[in-house]
């Protein structure tokens, strides 16, 4: 059942076994698992049913301090970021890049031993198997096996290099199923414009005992439950947690100062060109381009050995290879790339449903020219990319010269990387966050041994040269954030060096929990949803343990 919270009389109280906040995958899916065991659920969304640009905007930082990033785009809509993923995949538009976190990734960071997830990897493989059917991906193998045998470019014996699969879930297809089985579930009341500012507790702190919600300013609901999940991005989850200081000055799950640090995202670095030994290497390199394998969309990428990682103290990072022809295109003056700058920004806003910011409509007026002529190219010779792929049905070997490079790059945690909460507020008396993370010195140089590395392989293997291209001896960014935002409610056993526990129940107040990406103590470099899924069906069924104990 489906409610508009700005239509309940104000004051309004409501009662359930469970509250979630956040109607994302995580949200829905922990709310749907619940239900089937007999509880009654009040599901929250910030957002509405459609895109509302004013209650997306809600959510950008007062400041920040994250390498140029200027505005995040967060999504608050029933579907969350499910609605704005972009890869066309060929069965939907709306395709996201999935991968389950690898066991080695889930290990300590050299020298951060409270990095290590308190959570084996074979314990997450039944939550995989589940949250890969919600997310509709079709299989959960990821082994590169599925793309048959013998294939050339196939790396399963290399002591550097190894072959990764990437399978695609389809965000389009979970919203609309999503909410066709909301409006049909009686154990599931779905409210959405219910902004929680928030989460109610005893006056100890130790116990939840529901959460206050602002629908629209000055008024406001209660919602009392028994246990209370936050099931929202990273960042609104830490929001919530650091502005719940009625009891606890500095919040909920934060008697050690650990809420808010260790936040991680994943650069991605323009690697620099590939350029293949022979033109058979393009063919060879088929796999690593987006196509349907058993008809599904799926996508080879090349990574190094956990072998090489862990002799060397790398962080993970994958290779991903786009062909390119030399001397293809045109070049365009200095007005004319800032005006295709421009015009990809609004490009991005209206995909993701954003008004577009005045300077980029003004500056992409200025260099229009070469914007018309980018996509002049485009259109008659499109190029792959993070969100296209086939080049590898077009006789590869001779229609290109070499491949551009993108890496997918891990970012450790660094406790000074953090959100705090500034002093500005939002409409709804909220106060808004600040983010602290500078893409770190230390990281880079652990990016860049990682990019020689490959280059060095690839030249072992006969394949090529990768030429790295380098800032001052640095990798050069592509984008400093992918929107994966992680670790600032940080899992782990002990209340000194973590938010939650591996439960993911917030240290001091059991009944309350967290089913988001913010738990995660390791980043990796993959999307994070599938895993964050996992985790949160997990979270679910820890809750469901933890009734009957206390019964």
């Amino acid at each position: 059942m489906i409610f508009d919270a700005r239509r309940l009389p104000d004051t309004t109280s409501l009662v359930a076994d469970v509250c979630v906040v956040g109607a994302g995958p995580i949200g829905i899916s922990l709310a749907q698992r619940l239900a089937r065991t007999g509880l009654s659920i009040i599901l929250l969304e910030s957002g509405g049913m459609t895109h509302d640009p004013l209650a997306n905007a809600r959510g950008e930082p007062e400041s920040m301090q994250f390498d140029g990033v200027t505005r995040l785009g967060h999504t608050r809509q029933v579907g969350g970021n499910a609605n704005t993923w972009l890869v066309r995949t060929g069965v939907t538009k709306r395709g996201v890049r999935l991968l389950p976190f690898a066991e080695a990734e889930m290990r300590a960071v050299p020298g951060d031993d409270a990095s290590h997830w308190p959570v084996r990897r074979e314990d997450l493989e039944t939550y995989h198997r589940d949250a890969a059917a919600i997310l509709n991906i079709g299989d959960d193998d990821f082994s590169p096996e599925i793309f048959g045998s013998p294939q050339e470019g196939l790396l399963t014996d290399d002591p550097e290099l190894c072959t990764g699969v990437y399978r695609f879930g389809n965000g389009g297809g979970l919203v609309k199923r999503a909410t066709v089985e909301l409006r049909n579930d009686p154990a599931i009341r779905l409210l959405h414009n219910a902004t929680v500012v928030e989460v109610l507790t005893n006056d100890t702190g130790m116990q939840a005992t529901g959460v206050r919600i602002v629908p629209e300013p000055g008024r406001e609901l209660i919602v009392h439950a028994a246990q209370i999940v936050l099931a929202s991005g990273c960042m609104a989850v830490t929001q919530l947690l650091l502005a719940s200081d009625a009891v606890r000055a500095a919040g909920l799950g934060n008697e050690t100062d650990q809420l808010g640090r260790n936040f991680m995202d994943h650069p991605v670095v323009a690697g620099g060109t590939f350029h293949p030994s022979s033109p058979e290497i393009f063919r060879q390199c088929a796999m690593y381009d987006m196509r349907r394998v058993g008809g599904r969309p799926v996508m080879g990428y090349l990574k190094l050995t956990d072998e090489v990682r862990e002799r060397e103290g790398l962080l993970n990072q994958c290779m991903l290879i786009f062909p390119r022809t030399e001397g293809l295109g045109f070049t365009a003056s200095p007005r004319q790339q800032r005006g295709i700058a421009a015009a990809l920004n609004i490009r991005e806003a209206l995909i993701r449903r954003r008004i577009p910011q005045a300077r980029d409509l003004m500056v992409a007026a200025l260099g229009i020219d070469g914007a018309i002529r980018r996509q002049a190219q485009g259109f008659f010779n499109p190029q792959s990319s993070l969100g296209r792929g086939g080049w590898s049905q077009q006789e590869p070997e001779k229609r290109f010269t070499h491949f551009d490079v993108l890496h997918p790059a891990e970012e450790a945690p660094h406790p000074d990387n953090r959100i705090i909460l500034g002093q500005g507020r939002d409409a709804f008396g909220l106060r808004k966050i600040v983010i602290q993370s500078p893409w770190r010195d230390d990281d880079k140089i652990r990016t860049m041994q990682a990019q020689r590395v490959f280059a060095r392989a690839l030249a072992r293997l006969g394949w090529g040269d990768y030429r790295i291209a380098e800032n001052d001896g640095m990798p050069v960014m592509y984008s400093r954030s992918s929107s994966h935002f992680m670790g600032t409610t940080r899992m782990n056993a002990s209340p000194k060096l973590g938010v939650v526990d591996e439960a993911g129940a917030v240290h001091g107040t059991p009944n309350l929990y967290v089913a988001s990406s913010s738990v995660f103590p390791r980043g990796g470099f993959a999307n994070v949803t599938l895993t964050a899924l996992a985790m949160g069906l997990r979270t679910a069924d820890a809750m469901v343990a933890a009734r009957k104990h206390s019964s």
